[in-house]
């Protein structure tokens, strides 16, 4: 989830004059907020074998995640105060950006193995790249389309696998497109955020796009009749993680890696991301993989690595 800050975050660097400064530190918090992250897709699948809804599980994660956020925003004093255009525009890319492929990403994981989910969504960096043209003006180079062709390639390979013998169940054509759209969703909504809050700090455009994402997700409950205060334990013990570890915790780190080591190496630490997805679910989940399933993988990674090694940010190497 790393790619939607790091060119605001350059911009807000530039205006501020306040360098990136390099450290173990600064690695270790990208590492940490890679690893958050990368938990989100098991623990969606744990809170739903117990039974848990997805609004429900989507709003609890959002009403928790932004309160921790609004106390690290008081404890660092940063200011949450921006014009009424500003708020309207964060309300929508909040409740329908963040929360449509929040949505997307968690209910795929329904119908097809969370490692999957991790690496078909992990499109996303090549997608932004390919949709930053037309709408940012940005260049498609040979490196962009190279890592658009290993994307679809590792895609391709993840898919079909199953197909092709091995022992392993075909995939649900659903989770497949849903996981797909996420990725696509999300790089649309890390344009669109790019374009027009491109002033807003990205910790305090974090928090609102929490509220909002909560507001959205309590409302749809309520509306759709789903149940989504947790009655059980077991349940409350998936959702409390999802919010602390999977988005309060990583999204501080990952501030925190901006700030010391610069947009562009967080990216990149970032893409142990998927990976470690892929590592938790074969742990935790016992999801197995076919050979050529693990090389659609390493195409996907490393489309993701070609692609964020030409951000063109300024501590670029």
């Amino acid at each position: 989830m790393i790619a939607s800050w790091t060119r605001s975050f350059a911009r807000c660097a530039r205006r501020s004059g306040r360098a990136p400064r390099p450290g173990v530190t600064g690695m270790i918090l990208a590492i940490v907020s890679a690893a958050g992250f990368s938990t989100l897709p098991v623990l969606y699948k744990y809170s739903f074998s117990l039974g848990a809804t997805t609004t429900g599980v989507l709003a609890w994660r959002f009403c928790i995640a932004s309160a921790l956020m609004l106390i690290y925003c008081c404890a660092r004093r940063l200011s949450l105060r921006t014009d009424r255009a500003t708020a309207v525009r964060v309300a929508l890319i909040g409740s329908v950006g963040y929360g449509g492929f929040s949505w997307l990403y968690s209910t795929s994981v329904r119908f097809i193995p969370a490692w999957v989910a991790t690496m078909l969504f992990s499109v996303y960096p090549v997608a932004t790249a390919l949709i930053a043209g037309p709408a940012l003006g940005e260049r498609l180079d040979r490196a962009k389309v190279r890592a658009m062709i290993m994307s679809l390639l590792g895609c391709a390979f993840i898919v079909w696998a199953p197909a092709l013998g091995g022992g392993i169940q075909r995939l649900d054509i659903r989770g497949v497109v849903m996981a797909l759209a996420a990725g696509v969703s999300y790089a649309a909504y890390s344009v669109v955020s790019r374009r027009i809050v491109a002033g807003l700090q990205p910790v305090v455009m974090s928090t609102y796009v929490m509220l909002w994402g909560a507001g959205f997700y309590i409302v749809s409950a309520i509306v759709s009749g789903d149940r989504w205060v947790p009655t059980a334990a077991g349940s409350w013990a998936a959702v409390a993680p999802l919010a602390v570890i999977s988005t309060a915790i990583p999204m501080v780190a990952l501030m925190g890696a901006l700030i010391r080591i610069g947009a562009t190496r967080t990216a990149i630490l970032g893409t142990s991301e998927p990976l470690m997805s892929a590592i938790l679910a074969f742990v935790f989940l016992r999801e197995r993989f076919e050979w050529i399933q693990a090389v659609g993988a390493a195409l996907i990674l490393g489309s993701v690595l070609v692609v964020r090694k030409g951000l063109g940010t300024p501590d670029s190497a």
